[in-house]
């Protein structure tokens, strides 16, 4: 009997032996069939996508390797490939990409086969025009110094107005006109422009941004920062498009091949990262050939000694400090182009 026992125990402990390998070899076989399935499919969606990810290195190429300048149709107006700003000629918003990425190269035959010092933008892609000559531009900024100033009507008289980060005119054009051609966005405000409209959970601040973009009537919106592959800012710029056009909004939209930020701290030789003002300074010397500056002062009283608004449009008094730019420096740096004859910077109401 108890020889019979012991080969019960014997037959019981192989036989979970046996088990336990069955089922470690179903684990390992179930593995890898999911590995094996897993890979499968993305080489299914690698293979659905192929044309498209073809489509897209067909177009990238290097303007910079190719053209020193990059001119609009007339050659009269040239710009560093750099600093180039790129705008959309009545483009439908799903053939917007708002990438560093243009039309195929024309072929070799055609010219274009060494880099040149000139190109036209319509030689590298049909799709956009560049900013062109104008006589004389106002770049206008946000401080409350523009408040009781009258300088609205001075300012609407220039060939070109430029503004920033969706600055409001509505209530103070007799301060700083009304006049838009040309609104620099920064990340922040593009994100903000992007939940305020595609996303709104207010419906107070969704009809105040409505009412900016609708002031920007034949006006570029112009994204300052270079955009590569993949750029989820241009996820957002192209959704924003395509809700203005949904709601007939007449704007174009424009955006720099390189970050404008870094090229303005590099050409005014800025330790601190540069204010939007002193990014569309650097803009506007490209084309302009008269600039004048208004509603640019950082402090929190005027010469005066009356408070100052850190913006005209906004109430709320705040600090001036910021750790990133350095507003006290680049208003003296004005002042200093103001007294050569670079620019010409107002501080003191107009003339009515």
């Amino acid at each position: 009997m108890e020889r019979l026992c012991r080969k019960f125990r014997a037959l019981f402990i192989c036989s979970v032996v046996i088990f336990t390998l069955f089922v470690l070899l179903q684990r390992s076989w179930r593995t890898t069939s999911r590995i094996k399935t897993a890979a499968e499919i993305e080489k299914v969606v690698s293979d659905l996508h192929v044309d498209n990810r073809q489509k897209a290195k067909d177009r990238v190429f290097d303007v910079r390797k190719m053209c020193d300048k990059i001119c609009d149709r007339t050659m009269q107006t040239c710009f560093s490939t750099d600093i180039t700003i790129f705008v959309y000629k009545n483009a439908e918003p799903k053939h917007m990409l708002f990438e560093q990425t243009f039309g195929k190269w024309k072929s070799k035959e055609e010219g274009f086969s060494s880099k040149r010092k000139q190109c036209p933008i319509n030689e590298i892609d049909s799709s956009f025009e560049t900013l062109t000559k104008q006589p004389k531009c106002a770049i206008v900024g946000n401080s409350g110094i523009l408040l009781k100033s009258k300088c609205g009507n001075e300012i609407n008289k220039h060939n070109y107005v430029m503004r920033a980060n969706m600055a409001e005119t509505e209530g103070f054009s007799d301060d700083v006109g009304n006049k838009t051609t040309l609104m620099m966005i920064n990340v922040e405000m593009t994100t903000k422009i992007f939940n305020d409209t595609i996303f709104p959970d207010n419906s107070t601040v969704y009809e105040s941004i409505m009412d900016n973009l609708r002031s920007l009537n034949d006006s570029i919106l112009w994204f300052a920062k270079g955009l590569p592959h993949g750029s989820p800012f241009s996820k957002q710029l192209h959704d924003i498009a395509g809700y203005v056009k949904k709601k007939n909004l007449n704007t174009r939209f424009a955006f720099s091949y390189k970050t404008a930020g870094g090229l303005a701290k590099k050409r005014w030789k800025m330790e601190a990262y540069p204010s939007s003002g002193l990014i569309m300074l650097m803009a506007a010397e490209t084309f302009c050939e008269e600039i004048t500056l208004y509603g640019f002062y950082p402090y929190e009283k005027n010469p005066q000694g009356a408070p100052v608004l850190h913006h005209y449009y906004d109430p709320r008094l705040v600090n001036f400090s910021t750790p990133v730019h350095n507003f006290d420096n680049e208003h003296k740096f004005l002042q200093s182009l103001h007294k050569k004859g670079t620019i010409r910077l107002v501080i003191d109401p107009c003339e009515s």
